[in-house]
């Protein structure tokens, strides 16, 4: 249980960063020092991705197995992922050692993880001065386009 709790708290965690990310952003938006618009995180979006997770964490105590019933029933696991959708804890010795998800929830973890390094990247480019305006960005474009003719 106390797994569930660590990996709620830091999921809790990683929302909250996004969150105050694009806060700063907008605020810089506002005050003029990013003139561009950013397509920012849809907040329904969000939350939607919070609720799974927070159904997926709930669920994890029933999702915790021994490596000895994962080497028994490889075949049954795998198809319990498959339509669960539920990720499961693996124990060895009754420590937690691994995490078994199915391909669609990594690869949407994966793109998740992503696009927070983005909001990473583009709040220290805020913070850093190192952004532009949009007619700038513009007229960078259209003679980049232009010399490529």
């Amino acid at each position: 249980m106390e797994i569930v709790r660590r990996e709620a708290a830091k999921v809790e965690a990683v929302r909250m960063e996004a969150v105050h990310m694009e806060a700063a952003r907008m605020e810089a938006v506002q005050m003029g020092v990013v003139q561009t618009k950013v397509v920012p995180i849809k907040a329904v979006r969000m939350e939607m991705v919070h609720m799974e997770m927070e159904r997926d964490f709930s669920m994890h105590s029933k999702q915790i197995k021994p490596i000895s019933y994962l080497k028994a029933h490889a075949a049954k696991v795998l198809v319990h992922l498959e339509k669960s959708r539920v990720p499961i804890i693996i124990t060895q010795n009754g420590e937690a050692k691994a995490v078994l998800q199915d391909m669609d929830s990594y690869h949407k973890t994966q793109e998740t993880l992503a696009l927070l390094k983005l909001l990473a990247l583009g709040q220290k480019q805020v913070e850093a001065k190192e952004v532009i305006s949009l007619e700038e960005a513009v007229r960078h474009l259209k003679a980049k386009r232009n010399t490529s003719k």
